[in-house]
């Protein structure tokens, strides 16, 4: 099966993507480097703390008469569209063990887009919906916000995605994001909530870190040496650009799903508008890319 989902990928990607060469993408940084941060911690490892599920559903539907239904995956709370104010649709909330989804399940059609008028007003609106039943604590650090594009790369004022992190230590958040919410001209949409108690694992030594600037050597040469037959990478534009640098906990260079200091480099695409997060390894400065995978770094 990956084999083929790998040549699919080949298959349809051929046109957009190109062979890499040595030296062809060069990220540059002209703004101050993130100093190191002063940890208390090395390691951690993400416990699920999710609120509970009858007060999130209480305050998302405050007065109104929803329902419970559990199962072996979790609960799901619903608040039936004859009963819903906000429109002739259906809300769903899941609560899982380690997350919580919330979305709209429209018995007709999509309500129709308009313009929103811009992403300040956008994320104003996203965040009082979800400050009227989340606890506020989980809205106290937003992501950047790098603009909407549609499929073809053209910016969009139809729908914005926005993002909140989960501090793990003061500065440095979790790498994947807490909170994440669309939001369109007719409203909120979806709703993805992961929220976890971050215990310490520290080993018996003290790492020795990379700076960012050295993180950024170590991208740039994993983003210059891509193995040639990987015809399909994420690394094949030139005219991609890096737009942020930031330190976050992150499991994905340990063996046992323990969360460790990394850099995360913030890349817009050239073509698409959109932007990914790579990250390296603080410690022994290897690359991680959502797409590519796991790379070998230079330090």
């Amino acid at each position: 099966m990956m084999k083929r989902i790998l040549a699919l990928c080949a298959a349809l990607l051929l046109p957009m993507c190109a062979l890499a060469e040595t030296g062809t993408v060069c990220y540059s940084w002209d703004q101050e480097f993130p100093d190191m941060p002063v940890l208390t911690h090395h390691a951690y490892r993400a416990e699920p703390a999710l609120p509970d599920g009858d007060a999130l559903a209480g305050a998302l539907w405050a007065g109104l008469p929803w329902s419970k239904q559990s199962d072996e995956l979790g609960v799901r709370y619903t608040l039936a569209a004859a009963d819903n104010p906000r429109g002739r649709f259906r809300e769903d909330l899941y609560v899982e063990e380690d997350a919580a989804f919330y979305l709209w399940e429209y018995n007709e059609k999509t309500p129709a887009q308009a313009e929103i008028g811009g992403s300040d007003r956008a994320f104003g609106q996203a965040e009082a919906f979800l400050r009227a039943w989340l606890p506020a604590e989980m809205l106290e650090h937003p992501l950047p916000q790098y603009g909407s594009f549609d499929e073809d790369g053209v910016p969009t004022d139809r729908y914005y995605a926005f993002q909140w992190a989960q501090q793990v230590e003061p500065g440095v958040f979790a790498h994947e994001s807490a909170i994440e919410a669309a939001y369109y001209s007719y409203g909120v949409a979806h709703v993805n909530l992961r929220w976890h108690a971050y215990v310490p694992a520290d080993g018996d030594r003290t790492p020795e870190y990379i700076t960012a600037e050295q993180a950024l050597h170590s991208l740039n040469h994993a983003a210059g040496n891509i193995d040639p037959e990987h015809i399909c990478t994420s690394f094949d534009d030139p005219e991609d650009a890096l737009v942020g640098i930031q330190p976050v906990f992150a499991n994905v260079f340990s063996q046992d799903e323990t969360m460790t200091l990394c850099w995360a480099f913030s890349i817009r695409d050239a073509r698409k508008g959109n932007v990914r997060t790579v990250l390296v390894d603080a410690i022994g400065g290897d690359v991680y890319d959502d797409h590519d995978g796991r790379l070998q770094g230079e330090i």
